[in-house]
């Protein structure tokens, strides 16, 4: 177990580290740099597993990094950073200001504004994996659909039917339960990648209905919209 509070994060604040546009992928990288060195870590199976707006850190961190063999990411908070900030509660206008310790709005405003992915997910090399719910309102579905096309590297964008920001697998959305098993379909998602197994469906949307059988039942779509066939 090794953790670590990340630049704009608890600690690292209070040490007057700010969170800027590009430097948490940065202390990620130099974090690995130290962890492959120990005895214990097999520096060729290096996975990232990032939730929600970490989601968004992890991508920017496999852009950067040639080590990880493979990301995966539920509830992905891929969209371009003006939604979270103008759209959603501004309590995350508040948040970002204290962990990038922005003086302005309009010096907030220049830092999200250089939080994107645009131009990232095409750097990613590793096996990547996505999932999201269709009504997610930090990340409309079509600039999901956007990001995810520019991942040139083998990948599957996983979309659960009638949801919101924390998808689960089975009788849908709840705070309580929606975690262990999309959890456990991801982190058996990335085990396949670590012993080189090919992707079911490269490229290619999985379209998970509501109370179906998740995204590895033989009878899953493969759509991006509820309208299709």
């Amino acid at each position: 177990m090794f953790s670590f509070d990340g630049p704009g994060h608890p600690e690292s604040n209070l040490r007057g580290i700010r969170l800027t546009a590009d430097n948490f992928e940065d202390a990620a990288s130099t974090a690995l740099d130290y962890l492959v060195q120990r005895p214990e870590i097999d520096a060729t199976q290096i996975g990232v597993y990032s939730i929600s707006l970490a989601s968004f850190w992890g991508m920017r961190f496999a852009a950067r990094d040639r080590r990880i063999r493979a990301i995966a990411a539920p509830a992905a908070s891929v969209a371009e950073k003006y939604f979270l900030m103008d759209l959603e509660s501004p309590r995350w206008k508040q948040l970002f200001a204290y962990t990038t310790q922005s003086k302005t709005e309009a010096e907030l405003d220049a830092v999200m504004g250089d939080m994107t992915l645009d131009g990232y997910m095409a750097k990613i090399t590793c096996p990547t994996l996505l999932a999201v719910g269709e009504y997610d309102p930090r990340g409309p579905i079509d600039e999901i659909y956007r990001m995810f096309d520019q991942v040139t590297a083998p990948a599957e964008l996983w979309v659960f039917a009638d949801q919101h920001h924390m998808p689960s697998i089975g009788a849908g959305e709840s705070n309580t339960n929606w975690a262990a098993p999309l959890h456990g379909a991801m982190c058996d998602w990335l085990r396949d990648r670590f012993a080189d197994k090919p992707l079911r469906h490269p490229g290619q949307v999985v379209y998970v209905e509501p109370n179906s059988g998740g995204p590895n039942s033989s009878a899953v779509a493969l759509k991006r919209k509820w309208y299709e066939s």
